[in-house]
């Protein structure tokens, strides 16, 4: 089980045997306005945003179903600072994003990174959204039904 475990959080998973990359289409709330993200986070987070140290991208919402426990909200923003970051708006805490290509790896953390505050970051908001979206169904497959979430981009 942790050689698998392993083997997953390496990108080697594919490796041993032919896969093709297929597209999944799922379907997106409407964009949120900036006043309404605004709305989602904390002080704390607004005032980043504010300054011009993060931006916002997306947001997740939905429910987290863990094995053997009681479902419960769970709300995440998905934010451009240095890389891309997740704030929990529950727990009100930051980690990084996970992000994975269609090939079921890490994507490429020098791909994600800017040189300079204030640039755009390397990636489209829509593929970013993607890359991320494709983490949740990444942990749905090693735990079916973990993450039941909407997806929607942030705009403004």
């Amino acid at each position: 089980m942790f050689q698998d475990i392993l083997k997953i959080a390496s990108g080697e998973a594919n490796a041993e045997s032919p896969h093709v990359v297929v597209p999944l289409y799922m379907p997106l709330a409407p964009p949120m306005s900036l006043a309404d993200a605004r709305k989602t986070v904390n002080q704390r987070v607004r005032h980043r945003v504010a300054r011009g140290d993060s931006g916002f991208v997306a947001l997740a919402h939905g429910e987290m179903h863990p094995p053997g426990e009681e479902p419960f909200p769970k709300q995440l923003v998905l934010l451009y600072d240095e890389d891309y970051t997740v704030f929990d708006t529950m727990e009100e805490g930051f980690e990084e994003a996970i992000m994975m290509d269609g090939h079921g790896r890490r994507y490429s953390h020098n791909r994600l990174r800017r040189g300079e505050i204030g640039e755009t970051p390397p990636l489209p908001s829509e593929e970013a959204l993607a890359l991320w979206m494709a983490g949740f169904l990444n942990w749905n497959q090693m735990v079916p039904g973990l993450y039941r979430f909407r997806y929607c981009l942030i705009r403004g």
